[in-house]
């Protein structure tokens, strides 16, 4: 390690007893030299006052061409770490990333058909890649970014966020509503596709057709479609209908401006002159949706029947879609005092339906997507600015479950069951009632134990690859809310690395990488000490024991 370049005082010291030097990422001129010192004071952030050691190690993090451009330096020109990290830095300023301009993020545009989720997720990644700029301005361009008229962009001009984190955390909750809307319009379009589906099966041709009293229309009056009578104002339904990928905003209005009414508005068209109620658009757009096989939920109970069958197109021809589930109709049914009313019979119709969704999934890939295979995982250094070394964490990640983002989910290659809360399944809309196989006892290393509520499936995204994986539902597993065992590392080809905070895999496509988050391992672990202590301070003490002579 002695090297020439090194003054007499550095040359001439000695490391301490027992210290041994740390494994560096060795640098070899291609990467970013400012990554490269972080990653180096990182590592030695135990000796980082000594400023001696800090100049004796460096050269063991050097490589090649790097190497022998410390030992080029001249004779005791390095007399402390600052000019030996600024010379190496001047040496090999040409590898430095370069920050984009603010001016890039002006570019970036909420797209058609876009979730909030992935653009905040698009605009994030880019806010990393600019320089340092105020934050008022990358504000104010997001804000410009999105979509006009949601009620997200609504909820900023309202009050504006102060900082990125309460941008993101507010758009995450706006986000969770966006899927929740999405994953229930999904659920009623299969509901629907289902049933047209079999309306066209049982259909009786006309004996003749009727002729048409043109008489009624006229000749220049356009074909108006019947309204369907609804559940919920045209007011409350808009906000529910902005997240499906048919909906699409008007055009301005064509009348004078003079001309309109002031004391009306319309949340649709953004303009006076006429309330929501009575906007034909809105009108147009509700009816074009609900022929989609949208906003079943929505429509009179009492005339649901009868308006599907008025807007069903016998005539047109259609492609035969299968559904992704089947939810068959209910005959008959409890006749105690326990269902007599309307309301429970619902409910328990939906409890039907949902156990039947549930049963007609089975464990296993989904979809013509890519596929994991085997192959050679190499993890990448370990990446200072991402991972706090050293550590202990366990590995926490965040995935989507079932068309929710679900946080705290603990990879555990020890356990051969994939287990969830039962709060997070009731949170997802499903009822405990129709779980399979209840009872079971699930037997832990240590010997302790636990009854299975039952088992459901569930669809896992792991971008690019979706797998329902089975769930056993438990009570109780706080602080996490799943669990993913051997079955989900298995099947998925998985190799965790609690050291590198992430899970690996391959596909035809390349390898991905999949990272987790120290911060929720940390808070998990306090959640859990404390839980241990509240228990300790409310068990009762032992009683002693007097023995009498």
């Amino acid at each position: 390690m002695l090297s020439t370049s090194f003054c007499s005082r550095i040359t001439h010291y000695e490391p301490p007893r027992g210290f041994l030097v740390p494994k560096f990422s060795t640098y070899d001129g291609n990467n970013d030299p400012f990554d490269h010192i972080m990653h180096y004071r990182q590592l030695m952030t135990l000796d980082i006052g000594n400023d001696a050691l800090l100049c004796k190690v460096f050269p063991a993090s050097l490589q090649g061409q790097t190497l022998s451009w410390f030992h080029c330096l001249p004779s005791n020109s390095v007399d402390n770490f600052r000019d030996l990290s600024e010379a190496f830095v001047g040496q090999y300023l040409c590898s430095a990333r370069h920050k984009q301009n603010i001016s890039t993020l002006q570019n970036i545009k909420m797209k058609d058909n876009e979730s909030l989720r992935k653009f905040v997720k698009r605009f994030g990644q880019a806010v990393l890649q600019i320089e340092a700029c105020s934050m008022d301005a990358i504000l104010q361009i997001f804000k410009r970014s999105i979509c006009p008229g949601t009620p997200f962009f609504e909820s900023l001009a309202k009050k504006p966020p102060t900082t990125m984190d309460d941008l993101f955390r507010r758009a995450n909750k706006y986000s969770m509503l966006e899927d929740d809307v999405r994953a229930a319009t999904q659920q009623v379009l299969v509901a629907g596709r289902a049933s047209r589906n079999d309306a066209d099966r049982h259909a009786k041709p006309p004996d003749r057709s009727k002729p048409v009293d043109r008489r009624q229309d006229g000749p220049s009056r356009p074909n108006r479609p019947p309204i369907t009578p609804l559940s919920v104002s045209y007011e409350k339904l808009l906000p529910m209908i902005q997240g499906l990928s048919d909906f699409r905003w008007p055009r301005p209005l064509e009348t004078d401006p003079s001309m309109r009414d002031r004391s009306k508005k319309c949340a649709f068209h953004k303009d006076h002159g006429h309330t929501t109620e009575t906007c034909r658009s809105l009108q147009y757009l509700v009816e074009r949706l609900i022929k989609a096989g949208h906003l079943k939920q929505y429509l009179r109970s009492d005339t649901g029947g009868r308006d599907a069958s008025q807007h069903h197109n016998s005539g047109a021809p259609r492609a035969l879609v299968a559904p992704k589930a089947v939810i068959n109709y209910i005959n008959g049914g409890p006749s105690d005092e326990e269902y007599d009313s309307r309301r429970k019979r619902q409910k328990l119709l939906r409890a039907a339906s949902i156990r039947e969704r549930i049963n007609s999934i089975r464990p296993g890939l989904t979809g013509e997507g890519p596929r994991p295979i085997d192959g050679t995982i190499i993890f990448p250094p370990v990446d200072p600015t991402r991972t706090l070394q050293p550590h202990r964490d366990a590995l926490i990640l965040s995935l989507e479950i079932g068309d929710f983002d679900v946080r705290r989910i603990l990879v555990d290659p020890s356990s051969s069951a994939d287990l969830v809360q039962a709060s997070v399944i009731g949170h997802m809309g499903h009822s405990l009632a129709g779980l399979e196989n209840p009872g079971r006892i699930l037997s832990g290393f240590n010997g302790s134990s636990t009854t299975s509520l039952g088992d459901i499936i569930l669809p896992v995204q792991a971008d690019p690859i979706t797998l329902n994986v089975q769930f056993s539902v438990v009570q109780e597993l706080s602080p996490f809310n799943v669990i993913l065992g051997r079955t989900w590392l298995h099947y998925m080809k998985v190799i965790p690395s609690t050291y590198h905070q992430m899970v690996s895999f391959l596909t035809d496509e390349g390898q991905t990488d999949l990272y987790g988050s120290q911060l929720a391992a940390r808070q998990c672990y306090q959640i859990a000490r404390e839980a241990v202590a509240n228990q300790e301070d409310a068990s009762p003490p032992e009683p002693s024991v007097t023995h009498v002579q």
